[in-house]
Formats: C-alpha cells, sequence, structure tokens
C-alpha cells in the first residue's frame, strides 16, 4: 500500500487551483481580446467605405450656377443609397380660375407655339407664382401681368425651373394682394412628339395607301403640363377657353363646341370654342385631324332638360362599322341621366376613335378617345364578346362624365373614386342596353371574383395609397 504525505497533498492541491485560475484568466483575455479584434474591423472596414444617399430627380435648374463635376475623393468602395424624394405640392395661395389657351401647331415642323392667359384669384400675399411645366421653351419677354382688379401690378422679376418637381416658379417685385383677381401673359414653344403624351403626332394610311399625320392627346395623369404652364392637380379646377390656329384643310375638335371661326391674312383659320365647365387639367383634350379623312357620324340628340349631342367620330372608312357603338353611347348617356338624375353637364359628348392610342379609351369631358377597336365592331361578323367589349368601355368612359369628371378625386392616391364607381356603373348600363345579358349578375364574375384574386396577393394595393412620386399614380 502506497503512503504519502499530508503536506505533499496541500502544495498539489494548491498547485491545480492556481493552474485553473490561471486557465480562466488566459481564456477571458483571448475572449477579450477577439472581441476588440472584431469591433476594429467593422470599425475600420466602414471607415474605408464611403457611404453616399442619393436622391433620384434632384437636379435644380435656377438662373444660379453649379459645378456638377465637384466630387469627394474617399480610399475605399463606395456604396450607394438609393432614395426616391417626393414630389412637393403647389401651394394653395393662388386659386386658378381660367386659362385662355391660344395653340398654332406646325405639323412640318412638329412643333407648337402656345400663348396663355392664365387668370387666378390670390388668397394668401406672396410673390411667387407656380405652376407645373414640362419641356416647354418660355419666351421671357412675354411674361407680365396683363390685368388685374388690384390699384397696383406686380412687375415680374425672374424665374427658375425646379426639375425634380416640374416646377416653373416666377418671381414678381411686389406681393399679389388676397381676394384680388389678375391674368398673367406668357408665349411659349414646344415639340410634338409622337410619345402618345400630352398632345402628339399620329400616324395612319389613308384610303390612297399614303401615310399621313395628325394630332390627338392624352393629359392624364400629369401630362397637361406637357401643353401649357397649369396647375397639374386634379383638385385645382378651372375653366378653359381654347382658341385653334390651324391649317384650313384641317378640322379641331376640343372639350366644348365651336363658337366661331375667322381667317386671317396668312389663310390661317382661328377656331373659338366655347368655355367649358370647371374641369381638372388632366380632362383638357384636343385632335386635330385632316378633313378628308376623319368625320363624325349624324348627330344623336338626347332629349333632356337641354338637348345634348351624342356624337361618334373617326377615319372616314370605317364610320359604317361604329354604328353599334353610335347606338350604345347615346342609350348610355341617356341610362345615366336617369340613374342619377344628373343630367351630363355639357351641350355635347364627343365619342373619338383614332388609330394610335396607348390606353382603352380616356374620358375627356365632352371628348372621350379611343383606340379605334373601342368603338369598332361590324356586326355582321363581329363575335358577341368584340361586342360585350365595345359596350362595356363605352358604359365605363360615360359613367366617367359623372364620376372623375364631374365629382373628382382631390389627389391621385383616390382614384377608386372614379374607376371604382365607373367599373360598377358600366356593368349598370351595360344591363340597360342589353338587357339579355343579364351583366348586373355577371359583374359577380366578371369583376369582383377578379378583384378578390389580385386582393389575396401579397402584392395587392390598399384602396387609398400615399401618392408621393407621379411614378406611382398608375402602379
Amino acid at each position: 500500500m502506497q503512503s504519502f504525505d499530508q503536506n505533499e497533498k496541500h502544495v498539489k492541491l494548491n498547485t491545480y487551483q492556481i493552474s485553473k485560475k490561471l486557465f480562466w484568466f488566459i481564456l477571458s483575455l483571448i475572449i477579450i481580446g477577439l472581441v476588440v479584434l472584431l469591433v476594429l474591423t467593422i470599425y475600420f472596414g466602414v471607415r474605408s467605405q464611403k457611404t453616399t444617399i442619393v436622391y433620384h430627380e434632384t437636379t435644380l435648374l435656377s438662373t444660379s450656377t453649379h459645378n456638377p463635376n465637384d466630387t469627394t475623393t474617399s480610399i475605399g468602395s463606395t456604396t450607394t443609397i438609393h432614395l426616391i424624394r417626393p414630389v412637393e405640392r403647389i401651394p394653395m395661395n393662388l386659386k386658378p380660375e381660367l386659362y385662355q389657351w391660344t395653340i398654332t401647331p406646325d405639323l412640318i415642323q412638329e412643333k407648337f407655339v402656345g400663348d396663355l392667359l392664365y387668370t387666378f384669384t390670390c388668397l394668401e400675399s406672396t410673390k411667387e407664382l407656380i405652376f407645373h411645366m414640362v419641356d416647354l421653351n418660355i419666351d421671357n419677354s412675354t411674361i407680365a401681368i396683363v390685368n388685374s382688379s388690384s390699384s397696383s401690378i406686380p412687375i415680374f422679376d425672374s424665374w427658375y425651373y425646379d426639375d425634380h418637381n416640374q416646377f416653373m416658379k416666377i418671381n414678381f417685385l411686389s406681393n399679389f394682394q388676397p381676394v384680388m383677381v389678375y391674368t398673367l401673359h406668357i408665349v411659349y414653344s414646344a415639340n410634338i412628339d409622337r410619345d402618345l403624351e400630352g398632345i402628339y403626332l399620329s400616324d395612319y394610311v389613308d384610303v390612297n395607301g399614303v401615310s399621313r399625320t395628325f394630332i390627338t392627346s392624352q393629359m392624364e395623369p400629369t401630362y397637361a403640363r406637357n401643353v401649357l404652364p397649369c396647375i397639374d392637380e386634379p383638385a385645382r379646377k378651372a375653366l378653359f377657353r381654347i382658341t385653334v390656329s390651324h391649317d384650313p384643310s384641317y378640322a379641331v375638335w376640343t372639350n366644348t363646341e365651336l363658337e366661331h371661326s375667322d381667317t386671317l391674312s396668312d389663310g390661317r383659320i382661328n377656331s373659338y370654342f366655347a368655355p367649358t365647365l370647371n374641369m381638372s387639367t388632366y380632362l383638357l383634350a384636343l385632335i386635330i385631324t385632316p378633313k378628308s379623312d376623319f368625320a363624325c357620324r349624324p348627330d344623336r340628340i338626347i332629349n333632356s332638360s337641354k338637348n345634348i349631342i351624342s356624337r361618334i367620330c373617326g377615319r372616314i372608312p370605317i364610320l359604317q362599322q361604329m354604328a353599334y357603338a353610335d347606338d350604345v353611347a347615346f342609350k348610355a348617356v341617356n341610362f345615366f341621366n336617369q340613374y342619377f338624375d344628373i343630367d351630363y353637364a355639357l351641350p355635347k359628348i364627343d365619342h373619338f376613335a383614332v388609330p394610335d392610342f396607348e390606353g382603352g379609351a380616356m374620358e375627356n369631358y365632352g371628348l372621350l378617345i379611343y383606340g379605334e377597336i373601342g368603338l369598332f365592331f361590324d356586326e355582321k361578323i363581329g363575335s358577341t364578346s368584340q361586342q360585350q367589349h365595345v359596350t362595356l368601355l363605352i358604359a365605363h368612359e360615360v359613367a366617367h362624365q359623372w364620376f372623375g369628371n364631374l365629382v373628382s378625386p382631390a389627389w391621385w392616391g383616390e382614384l377608386w373614386l372614379k374607376e371604382g364607381f365607373a367599373n360598377y356603373m358600366e356593368s349598370l348600363a351595360t344591363d340597360f342596353i342589353e338587357p339579355s345579358w343579364k351583366q348586373d349578375e355577371l359583374f359577380v364574375i366578371d369583376k369582383v371574383f377578379s378583384f378578390m384574386k389580385v386582393d389575396s396577393l401579397p402584392t395587392s394595393r390598399p384602396i387609398s395609397i400615399e401618392i408621393n412620386n407621379l411614378a406611382d399614380i398608375f402602379l
């Protein structure tokens, strides 16, 4: 049997305890060292990386200059965080009353000259007048207040362009006074493109096989600013009085009826149109076509408290195939007049088919514009589905004359106000026009079920959304 001394046992125990403490101490130092090393690595890694926050579309063009080539140099890679700066709304200190707009188009040069008399009421004192404007070349020498209910007329000082917000900001030397009414004069020019925005060129082939050009328009949602300086927001309604100076071989259609015309010394014709109702800028419409190739079917008179003219217009060779659309358009206005007990607001409602149109149709006040397929139905060979498409589309656009035109959304986040109601009302009108289809019952299958399917998706949009950028309007 092995034996050992008690003191020897005590020494061995103390040695073991010291070694254990030393082990934990060293381990703690290692862990702390690793943590410190990790923190330093992250810190210096971030320090070596430059992070830049960039707002898209924030260039400000003004009378002042800046150096776009200024750069900041840093060591390491660059991370750019792209944010989209929200667009601003035009202040409510000035209320638009009337746009007296004269347009002189030149189809050969593909340009136009605009002459604008803009009448507004001052609600709050300010020296600054703000419009929306895109790609318009302003003649500075023409900018002036030409009429005022005030004893003093503010004098034009300067203007600059805010590219991000698409604002033209005009500064004056003295204030506009509250309650006073002023009229501003501006002359400008712009190109007429084929981009399907604002007023644009559209091509077609005539009966002789010759390619020809005419002018048509699409202002919704925010393309009126491509045509004239204006407050291009749906709630900022105003009257429009339109004059078109044009070649005598061309015919003109706009929101209202022609009042009179006169011939100028150079042979051009000035066509003067009746003033519109108060309306949103996106409802402005203009079509200028060769007289030889475009016309309207005979007027249909809608019996109401006032005689309303209903017309179908388009290229002459296909007018016969628009007879069914003519009947639908006439009946749709009659239906809504009775259903709402509020008569259609304007003296006329034109439905115009154009060869080159991006959407299915557009409900411009008094001048509804369609792609040709929207009004074309050959009753001899056309299918029932084609007939249904024409009927529903016309009913939808006519419904907008009440939901959207007469009653308008205050801002683009409330599109449901006009689109939702028009989607529903088109079925009621179609059921009146073609009762055998039972379209009011099909609404559940055609619309409600499809909407529920879309609404179940994680990407579905809420009914009301916040619109901060123009690209969000029709997502």
